[in-house]
């Protein structure tokens, strides 16, 4: 990281003024008016505010050219005023070897932008990127992202912390120097995590995933896979609806409350069941109740934000977060989500076993210390309150965490 600091003007300048003063003639200086002063001095900070600006931005190419401009610009006037004009000459062909790279990179740099078109593509690419890579840091997914060099441009906020490194340390850095990308197992601090990798475009994108025992979760074959009412880990994702799973939801929960309290966000969560009337489901089966279900719940995934998290439940209910979503939002959502039965089913189906969806809302607005249990509980007590029609909406935490799902 040091390294690109070596260019930024004033670093080289301060060499060279020692330089200028031992050069410098015994007679008097040139006088220099204070308005060439003024413009010198002007253009000289310019300079450096735009090298910091590339160095900020890992971005290293017209750094050379910066630099030598920037002595350029200052020091024909230096040794004009310290009377050592024989070297002004030297200065001067330094600025045009400057303005030579950077226009050479510049126009170099835009020629070769490579899915630029006539319309600018490059740059709207690079615009969608940069907004993906917002969206994965507010979905507080750990991942990494480099170019095709593999130079790490950066990192979302749950990465830097499960490394335990700030962003500065590992941009511009090599990305075998921030992680192994080389093994699928990794080990931190934290404990073992999977680590994947996926291509988009020019980028390469690091992803952490949480391990059962090192191995990563996607080698559980679905046949084999244990019930969530039991005690094994089902992964990550359901298989059949797209959905995280119960036990992801104990994990990912607790960590969307403490992320809400800290950045003092609202967060809003939703309680939905899918249930039939009459009671007795008009001859269902418990497969059938399932197929139903799991139609409704896969159109729930598809239904939601992509910052949005929905949960499988043991008891067949759905748990969704929605992260930076006031309760106006969440109502709105929950509104479209309880007419869903409408669109997913059949008029023969809907004839037969009447579909029709629970709801219990909450909203967490992030300025009191809450647990996700309490949390949790309060969207119990909102489901609990719930009518048909109409959701449950909770305004205020309840206060024995003993409820809690």
């Amino acid at each position: 990281m040091l390294s690109k600091w070596l260019l930024f003007p004033p670093f080289p300048s301060t060499v060279l003024l020692f330089l200028v003063i031992i050069l410098s003639g015994s007679g008097a200086g040139y006088a220099v008016s204070p308005v060439m002063w003024g413009m010198v001095i002007s253009a000289y900070i310019c300079l450096c505010c735009l090298s910091v600006f590339f160095i900020i931005k890992s971005d290293t190419r017209c750094n050379v050219g910066i630099a030598l401009l920037a002595q350029g610009i200052l020091f024909p006037v230096v040794s004009m005023r310290a009377g050592a004009m024989f070297i002004a000459w030297i200065w001067f062909i330094m600025f045009m070897v400057g303005l030579g790279i950077s226009f050479f990179h510049v126009t170099r740099g835009n020629a070769a932008a490579p899915d630029e078109g006539p319309n600018g593509a490059g740059e709207n690419d690079d615009a969608e990127v940069t907004r993906a890579e917002r969206v994965l840091d507010k979905l507080g997914l750990p991942v990494c992202f480099s170019d095709s060099r593999g130079v790490t441009l950066g990192a979302t906020s749950a990465f830097l912390e499960e490394i335990g490194k700030g962003r500065l340390q590992i941009e511009g850095d090599v990305i075998t120097d921030v992680i192994p990308v080389d093994d699928e197992d990794v080990e931190l601090n934290s404990g073992k995590w999977y680590l994947s990798q996926v291509k988009e475009g020019e980028r390469f994108y690091f992803l952490l995933s949480p391990t059962q025992d090192g191995k990563p979760q996607k080698e559980i074959s679905p046949v084999s896979m244990p019930s969530q009412e039991g005690s094994g880990v089902a992964g990550i994702f359901d298989p059949v609806t797209g959905l995280y799973t119960n036990e992801y939801r104990t994990l990912r929960g607790a960590e969307e409350i403490s992320r809400a309290q800290r950045y003092k966000r609202s967060i809003s969560g939703m309680l939905l069941y899918l249930f039939f009337n009459p009671t007795d489901s008009a001859g269902l089966n418990d497969k059938q109740e399932k197929m139903l279900r799991d139609a409704f719940a896969a159109r729930v995934k598809t239904t939601l934000r992509t910052m949005d998290l929905g949960f499988v439940m043991p008891d067949n209910r759905i748990q969704v977060l929605l992260p930076e979503t006031p309760q106006a939002g969440v109502r709105t959502l929950v509104g479209r989500l309880m007419t869903l039965p409408r669109d997913i089913f059949d008029d023969e189906i809907r004839e037969a076993v009447n579909p029709k969806v629970r709801a219990g809302v909450y909203t967490y607005s992030g300025t009191t210390r809450i647990e996700y249990a309490i949390f949790c509980a309060t969207l119990e007590q909102a489901f609990a309150s719930s009518k048909e029609g109409a959701p449950g909406i909770a305004s205020a935490p309840v206060q024995a965490a003993s409820q809690a799902a």
